[in-house]
């Protein structure tokens, strides 16, 4: 039996995760045990002390961590591997997609269907690795920033972004959101403000998970699909291996193509993982 913490089961991101985690558990007869957490660090550490209890074979922990988390996995003596971290974790196994470049290639998938006036929704400052690839693909090809908003990971986080940048004297004809989440409450802003998408404003997202049905046509995606991901991170060193997927674009209508367009080749240098 395995143990899994996440931090909302009822974010679609996560709950694409827990499918395809009990898919693959049940393919080698393995049951899962789910656990939420909404706080800060000590709550992820109390879950996995909670999953400890109930004498778990190994945990699954898709939280940021911190260094209560850390004592946590290390007191409780279970095998563990962290997935969806932004960088590598000395001593436990992590997994985590290259936030980075899906940026890059969001923003350069909107430059090249000839925006030059490209918005920024999500996280601020220096930790954000996707709000310094939005701003990295601009400069590589000698445009300036757009509006950025900072928001929740949440639809409302998004839609209270969305609308200050659709107010915003300086209105983007593009938005690239750093999740689907955030994109939700985008798309809702801008389809209540009678803009046309994406006539008006192309909006692409980060993530990549089925997304519930939303006004207006769905964002193009930059996706790293979990189903993709490796199944053995290695493990026993100091710094184990932390396999990272590539983004891949998904467009679709809202930024103006078909569906199963083929995007051209990326203009910017690759960049190594932050």
């Amino acid at each position: 039996m395995f143990g899994v913490v996440v931090p909302d089961s009822g974010n679609p991101f996560f709950v694409e995760l827990g499918r395809v985690l009990e898919h693959t558990a049940t393919a080698h007869g393995y049951a899962l045990i789910v656990v939420n957490f909404d706080g800060p660090g000590h709550d992820v550490a109390s879950s996995i002390r909670e999953l400890a209890l109930r004498q778990v074979d190994g945990m699954i922990v898709a939280a940021q961590v911190s260094m209560p988390t850390l004592a946590a996995i290390s007191e409780c003596g279970i095998r563990t591997v962290l997935i969806n971290q932004f960088s590598a974790v000395d001593g436990v196994p992590s997994v985590g997609p290259d936030l980075y470049e899906g940026a890059r290639t969001g923003v350069n998938h909107l430059i090249w269907r000839g925006h030059t006036n490209i918005g920024y929704v999500g996280e601020m400052g220096p930790p954000d690795v996707r709000e310094r690839g939005w701003r990295d693909a601009l400069t590589a090809t000698g445009l300036a920033a757009g509006p950025a908003a900072a928001a929740a990971f949440s639809r409302e986080g998004g839609y209270a972004a969305g609308k200050q940048l659709i107010a915003d004297e300086n209105r983007p004809t593009a938005i690239f959101v750093s999740s689907d989440f955030q994109a939700i409450g985008v798309l809702r802003a801008i389809h209540e403000a009678g803009i046309a998408i994406p006539d008006e404003i192309a909006v692409v997202s980060l993530t990549g998970h089925r997304r519930p049905n939303t006004p207006g046509p769905p964002s193009p995606r930059c996706s790293s699909r979990w189903r993709r991901w490796p199944r053995r991170p290695s493990s026993g060193s100091s710094r184990p291996r932390r396999p990272t997927p590539s983004a891949a674009i998904r467009p679709t209508s809202s930024c103006g193509r078909a569906a199963d367009a083929a995007c051209p080749p990326d203009p910017v240098r690759p960049h190594p993982n932050p």
